[in-house]
């Protein structure tokens, strides 16, 4: 018979969990601290609270060193134990100075979008410990715009409030770097700065010439 977790909703089956969650092998670029972040927003999400399906939930999350750790250690009955061990083993953590400097000189890259410019700087903090406002702080500092344009972005409490925010800004974003790489086109141009020297610098006119001679 399948295990399932319950919520006062309906029962989900564990392959149909384990199917939501990214599988944490220690190979890549996905830290245990992101892998334990995800895996206990599945708990909360589905409500998973009982400590034997947690322990079960999460053996089916792990593949490659972290799934032969955790064969090789006895006794574990519940999430805290197993994950401290992950973390003893994998994580990745450096020192806050570290971690700022870190922050500070990541930019957003010209491939990427704002939402995985944001996503690339959220995965960092968990490298370390940084607050919500130092993250909003930097996410801000990194992308390619001018203060006026970004001000919307500022004055955010929380980390959803900025991700609202950021979808609002990105149509602005957007709009002005279209805006902007037209503008450089056409100013890169020898043919258009030609004609918008010309369109420029108006013509003298006979009566323009009448007068300056008057005032000689």
């Amino acid at each position: 018979m399948p295990h399932t977790f319950g919520n006062s909703f309906q029962a989900f089956s564990l392959k149909d969990i384990v199917d939501l969650a990214k599988p944490f092998s220690s190979r890549d670029n996905y830290s245990i601290e992101t892998f334990i972040s995800d895996v206990e927003g599945i708990f909360n999400l589905y409500g998973i609270k009982n400590p034997i399906h947690q322990v079960i939930f999460v053996k089916k999350c792990l593949t490659g060193p972290s799934l032969t750790l955790m064969r090789s250690i006895r006794g574990i009955t519940n999430w805290e134990q197993m994950k401290q061990h992950l973390l003893d083993e994998f994580s990745d953590k450096i020192n806050g100075l570290h971690l700022h400097k870190i922050m500070e000189s990541r930019r957003m890259k010209p491939f990427e979008t704002l939402q995985e410019y944001f996503l690339a700087m959220r995965h960092l903090t968990h490298k370390g410990s940084l607050d919500d406002s130092s993250l909003i702080e930097y996410v801000i500092k990194g992308i390619p715009d001018s203060s006026n344009n970004k001000i919307i972005l500022y004055g955010c409490k929380s980390i959803p409030e900025f991700k609202e925010k950021l979808k609002i800004y990105e149509k602005l974003f957007n709009t002005s770097r279209t805006f902007r790489s037209n503008n450089d086109k056409k100013f890169d141009d020898p043919t258009h700065a030609a004609k918008f020297d010309r369109k420029g610098t108006p013509k003298p006119t006979t009566s323009m010439l009448l007068l300056w001679f008057k005032r000689s």
